[in-house]
């Protein structure tokens, strides 16, 4: 396995990208895969694709440890039935409500309703890091309040394994069983992959690790500088001449200056108790092109600090009333720097910690200056009408016409159905004559009913271009077929003039909500 590491800014993303590229470029038979955090992906993609000079990333899998083992069971057919986090809360409350006598200190489940998340969350949090119902049984101390409630945390845990453990998997379980797995891919084989952008990885991460390091070439990456004496530590690093500095640089720092990287250094450690480690410092900074941000990264929770003596021009301080106004303040910068700089704005970004509280005082500061704003924060993708759409569709289909699967179709907006007044038409109508499953849906309906004719005209143009798309998707298809027998669907109800005409609807209006942005997006 071979460790890269460096401090911030020193092109460890960039040594793992250009190491994907040289692959690509190469023509390499072996399977590329990099492994970034789940919030990082989109962004690994995106620089993946910048730097490829190319418009996708078919030749490399960009993924989470979580999507890595959706790919995995897909790959070999593993079918235990997901527990959802629903699913979770709902058999951890019937426990609890069940247990209710034995329990010590988590009493009360139907008047604490919070009480159940907390204990799902306990109970996730012990699966992740391997502590066992049993762990906390064995457990002996002195506080009485402490006991009690260990005592009902392993009485809870103990029967939430025994009841799921035969034909489920959750979330917190997913990841364990990937490990176990890893010898038996065929796609892994001899892969390369790149893990890049993690302080520190759980137990379970670790071991998914060491048998990735069985199969495959891995190579990891670290945030955290170099002791020149000791090879791979967490010391302050001194790389290239500092005018500015004060002449500090012979003076003993005192061991709080270790403490930024202490979490990269921990998983230093137990990386090197799995593997044989080949390790490559980076120690010349890439991303920083000015001296100030570079001294602030090299100084910032470090105690004793370097004083920065010259004037600060890329680096600003202030303090405003209200997040009102600070957002006002940034909105004139905004315009200034665009208007007199030439800068642009996809080039600009605001951080902050709490996205939540500050969304609406942007939306309304942004649209008042004119500027353009996109919110980067995850989102969930069955809210996209067009794939509620296709995933609705394979349900009619597979699921023999059931009304729920019909309606979210029809209610998307995309469906030849066009006029949300026929659709409301049909809908009562089924309603009241509770109609249900293909061979109704195929035959001519003769309830009575003033519209009578509307209606069938309505059910006819539902009915006959789902039941031409599901003739050609039976018997074996490959997923080429698919995806051609899909698209000319689309076309055929006309679903991309559909999204073409509401698109430009869109966007000559002033202001969007954000259903209508994801339909833009």
């Amino acid at each position: 396995m071979k460790l890269v590491y460096g401090r911030a800014g020193s092109g460890k993303s960039y040594y793992c990208m250009n190491e994907i590229k040289e692959n690509i470029e190469n023509e390499v038979s072996n399977t590329l895969i990099y492994i970034v955090p789940e919030q990082y992906s989109l962004g690994a993609e995106f620089d993946l694709s910048n730097m490829l000079q190319r418009n996708g990333t078919i030749n490399i899998q960009v993924l989470s440890f979580k999507r890595l083992a959706y790919r995995l069971f897909n790959e070999l057919g593993f079918t235990k039935t997901t527990f959802s986090k629903a699913s979770k809360s709902m058999l951890i409350y019937h426990i609890m409500l069940e247990q209710e006598k034995n329990l010590k200190l988590l009493k009360g489940v139907n008047k604490n309703r919070g009480l159940v998340d907390t204990v799902a969350d306990m109970i996730s949090e012990f699966r992740r890091y391997h502590v066992s119902w049993k762990t906390l049984e064995d457990i002996e101390i002195k506080n009485e309040y402490l006991m009690m409630k260990l005592h009902d945390l392993a009485l809870i845990y103990r029967l939430f394994e025994e009841r799921i453990s035969s034909e489920y998997i959750d979330e917190d379980s997913r990841l364990t069983v990937l490990s176990k797995l890893i010898s038996k891919s065929i796609m892994l084989k001899g892969a390369k992959i790149w893990i890049d952008e993690f302080d520190s990885f759980t137990p379970q991460e670790l071991e998914i690790i060491e048998e990735l390091e069985k199969v495959a070439d891995v190579t990891v990456t670290l945030t955290f500088a170099k002791d020149s004496s000791n090879g791979a530590h967490c010391a302050p690093l001194q790389t290239f001449a500092n005018k500015h500095d004060s002449n500090r640089s012979g003076e003993h720092r005192s061991p709080l200056a270790n403490e930024l990287f202490t979490m990269s250094q921990r998983t230093y450690d137990k990386l090197k108790k799995i593997s044989n480690l080949e390790e490559l410092y980076l120690d010349k900074p890439k991303r920083f092109t000015n001296h100030e941000l570079y001294h602030l990264e090299q100084n910032i929770f470090q105690f004793p600090y370097i004083k920065y003596n010259q004037p600060t021009e890329k680096i600003h301080i202030r303090i405003e009333q209200n997040p009102y106004s600070e957002m006002e303040n940034i909105a004139r910068q905004i315009s200034k720097k665009v208007r007199e700089e030439g800068l642009r704005y996809e080039n600009i970004a605001i951080l902050t910690r709490d996205i939540d509280s500050h969304r609406t005082i942007i939306k309304r500061v942004f649209q008042k200056y004119g500027i353009p704003y996109f919110f980067d924060d995850k989102k969930d993708l069955a809210m996209q009408p067009l794939l509620t759409l296709i995933t609705s569709l394979f349900d009619i289909i597979t699921k023999n016409f059931q009304y729920d699967h019909v309606f979210h179709y029809l209610k998307t907006g995309f469906t030849n159905i066009q006029d949300p007044n026929d659709v409301d038409l049909i809908e009562n109508y089924v309603l009241q004559y509770g109609i249900r499953g293909a061979s109704k849906w195929q035959k001519e309906w003769e309830y009575p009913h003033e519209e009578l004719e509307k209606i069938n005209h309505i059910r006819q143009s539902i009915v006959e271009p789902i039941t031409r798309l599901k003739e050609k998707m039976s018997g074996k298809k490959t997923a080429k077929e698919i995806a051609t027998n899909l698209y000319q669907f689309l076309i055929e109800t006309n679903v991309y003039d559909t999204i073409g005409a509401k698109v430009d609807t869109i966007l000559n209006k002033d202001t969007v909500t954000s259903t209508e942005q994801e339909i833009a997006n």
